[in-house]
Parts: C-alpha cells; sequence; structure tokens
C-alpha cells in the first residue's frame, strides 16, 4: 500500500500540470498562428488541435475561407483586453518549428472555440486526448450542418484566389481612366477658353490687320483651332458641309500665312 501511495505521489510530480499564462500580443500572422512575447522574447504561438485555410502560406496559393479566418483572428487579437496561454499537459508545449502549442483565451474565451463555431477552421492535428477537443468536435458538427464558412461547399467551388488581384486591377483601370478623362476635359476647356480670349476679339474684325495678329500670336502649330475658328463663321453664314469648308479655308490660310510674311511678323 505504501509502494502504491509512493507510485502516486511520484507520478503526481513529475507530470505536468500547466495553469494559464498572460501574454503579451506582439503581431498577427494568419488565422492559427501569432505572435506574442514570451519570457521576454518574440515567440510564435500555433492554435492547438484546429486549422484555418492557409492565407500567407509561402509555397501555397490563397485558400478558400483563408483571408476571412485570418481577419478575424487579427481582429480578435488587436482588441483584446487579456490574453492567456494553457498548455495542454497530453501535448508538447512546442513543436518542430519550435512554435508553441497552447489553447488560447482571449477575454476569458477559447479562441479555437470561436473558430470552429464561426466556420472559420475545422477541429485537426489531434495526436493525444487533448482537454477541449470534445467542445470542438460538437461545435464543428454544428457548423458543418449549417453550411457556413470553410463548409459552404458551393462558395468553396467559385472560389478564385487571384479575386482580389482582379479587383485591384479593374479599380486601378478605371482610376486611370477618370484621370485621363479628367485631363482631356480640362486641356479641352482650357483650348475653348484660349479661343473665346483671343481669336474672337482678334478675328470678329474682318479686316486683314486682325486677322494677321491672330495668326502671328498663334504662329503655323496652330493652324487647326484657326480652321475651327473660320469654319464656325461659315457655317454661322449658311448651312455649310464641312468637307466644302475645307479647301476654302485652306485658300483662306494661304492668303493669311502670305500676308503674315509682306508685314514681316512670322
Amino acid at each position: 500500500m505504501k509502494k502504491i501511495s509512493l507510485f502516486i505521489i511520484l507520478f503526481i510530480m513529475f507530470t505536468p500540470v500547466y495553469a494559464k499564462e498572460k501574454v503579451e500580443f506582439s503581431s498577427c500572422t494568419d488565422g492559427d498562428t501569432f505572435k506574442i512575447i514570451y519570457n521576454n522574447e518574440i515567440k510564435t504561438v500555433r492554435l492547438l488541435a484546429v486549422d484555418t485555410p492557409e492565407s500567407v502560406h509561402p509555397k501555397k496559393e490563397e485558400e478558400y475561407y483563408g483571408k476571412e479566418a485570418s481577419d478575424y483572428t487579427c481582429n480578435v487579437l488587436k482588441k483584446a483586453n487579456k490574453i492567456e496561454l494553457e498548455f495542454d499537459d497530453n501535448s508538447d508545449k512546442s513543436d518542430k518549428y519550435d512554435r508553441l502549442l497552447a489553447w488560447v483565451f482571449i477575454d476569458d474565451k477559447l479562441l479555437q472555440e470561436s473558430l470552429i463555431e464561426g466556420g472559420y477552421a475545422k477541429v485537426a492535428y489531434l495526436y493525444g486526448d487533448y482537454k477541449y477537443t470534445t467542445k470542438l468536435q460538437e461545435l464543428q458538427e454544428i457548423a458543418s450542418n449549417k453550411n457556413i464558412g470553410v463548409w459552404d461547399e458551393e462558395a468553396k467551388e467559385n472560389f478564385n484566389p487571384n479575386q482580389n488581384e482582379d479587383k485591384i486591377t479593374t479599380i486601378e483601370i478605371i482610376i486611370l481612366f477618370v484621370i485621363q478623362l479628367t485631363a482631356g476635359i480640362i486641356l479641352y476647356v482650357k483650348s475653348e477658353i484660349e479661343y473665346v480670349k483671343i481669336f474672337v476679339p482678334a478675328l470678329d474684325n474682318i479686316s486683314a490687320y486682325n486677322d494677321t495678329i491672330a495668326f502671328t500670336i498663334y504662329g503655323k502649330n496652330n493652324l487647326i483651332m484657326y480652321q475651327k475658328y473660320y469654319i464656325r463663321q461659315e457655317k454661322l453664314r449658311g448651312d455649310y458641309n464641312i468637307a466644302d469648308i475645307m479647301p476654302m479655308v485652306d485658300v483662306f490660310l494661304k492668303e493669311r500665312y502670305e500676308t503674315v510674311k509682306e508685314h514681316g511678323i512670322e
């Protein structure tokens, strides 16, 4: 009897019993991984017994509902008043990547339960009889029956991992189009203002002197503007077809150019 009692005492003494440890949040990673300040150093925590879809894996594309799971975990961690870790007696404290394997409590609510309940994660990586597994499996069955989150097979089939990039590209195209359109409108309005300020006052008088001054101001690079004014004037005098007017405009411009040369203002 004494030997049995001694064995029980020794078993209790050398069996690890983990209590909750309060930790400080450092940064987000994805739905089932984040960083904390632990014993004065930055450590990565891997949520025990659950798995969320990939969202930032260096060798894998984003998986369906990965971004949503990552956003959910990150948001609750950032808003948390208290974050606690509880290590499971039937699990290693860390994995081969030196990540802490733990149950995570956010303001006294088990994060793994919230993820399973909301359809953000599935129960996974059970290598022992973990403390809260039964509860997680019950919540998973409910979420699965509701077809929410990772259990929505129809949405999963229609998921496009590049849809966010496509949206960004479309937005960029729209912005570029708006910029180009705005620039075009500004240039057009500016040209119309210059037309009103320079051409109309200068050419309203049909005298060769005013024609010469206006032509000199704009030079040979603005013949199209000069043509536009002349066509407008001709159309006011009668119902002309532009194709019929253009030959007259060419003759008119040549005459005015000769006038400019005669005045020595070219």
